[in-house]
Formats: structure tokens, sequence, C-alpha cells
């Protein structure tokens, strides 16, 4: 990483960071999982559904997206939101939302999913039901 952006991070005065924008993979269909059957999006049918996937092509994510391009800008490469979040709060604040907004999307149908299948249902650390 560019020792520039390390030195704006560091020397940001306030970072607020939500779990999804720490980790955009650790609630959708963004990695398989042992609940998973494919590792196809569940929102528009993409052979792979990556992190890059839905940021920048699943069409589920439109809205959002129009949203996130209109703050950090066209370019939705990982190192160009990074330094568009790290030079302009509006930025940071933008990219904050679409993660947070899109993970609690695919979180809620995950759960969705798992209700409707329950052989889909994961299996909870300490809560097997055996």
């Amino acid at each position: 990483m560019d020792v520039g952006v390390l030195r704006c991070w560091n020397g940001r005065r306030k970072v607020l960071v939500s779990a999804a924008l720490v980790d955009p993979q650790r609630g959708g269909q963004t990695t398989l999982s042992a609940s998973q059957v494919t590792p196809r999006c569940h929102h528009c049918g993409g052979d792979q559904d990556t992190a890059q996937h839905t940021l920048e092509d699943c069409p589920a994510w439109e809205s959002e997206r129009r949203v996130l391009i209109n703050n950090v800008g066209g370019d939705l490469s990982p190192p160009a939101v990074i330094a568009a979040m790290l030079a302009k709060d509006r930025a940071w604040k933008a990219a904050a939302s679409f993660c947070e907004t899109v993970m609690l999307k695919k979180e809620a149908a995950e759960r969705d999913l798992e209700r409707a299948n329950p052989a889909r249902r994961r299996k909870r650390r300490g809560h097997d039901s055996n």
C-alpha cells in the first residue's frame, strides 16, 4: 500500500468503522460457506459472488452503487476506493454506508434462504444439534 495513503489513514482524527467495512465478506455470499451449495450470486445469478462482483457488477446493488460512485468516483478498484475514502469524509461515509447496507441485505437474504430450506442452515458454534 502507498505510504501516503497510510499516513493519511493514520492521520484521521476519528474513524468510525463497522464490521461490514472492515470485513465486507463476513455476512453475505461473498465466500463459499458450508451453508451454500454454489458460489453463484444469489442476487443476480452471476458466476462468482465476490466482494468485487458486489461492488462493481451485481445489478441488485445498482442504487447503492450509484450513491457510492457519486461520492468516490467511477473507479471502484479497492485502491481507488480506499484513496477516495481517505481523501474525503463524504467518500468515507458513502463507502461505509454501501458496505453496511449491502451486507445487511445479504444477511437478511441468507436468513430467508435458511428459513426456506433448513438443510442450508449453518451450524452455529456451540449449538450442534446432536
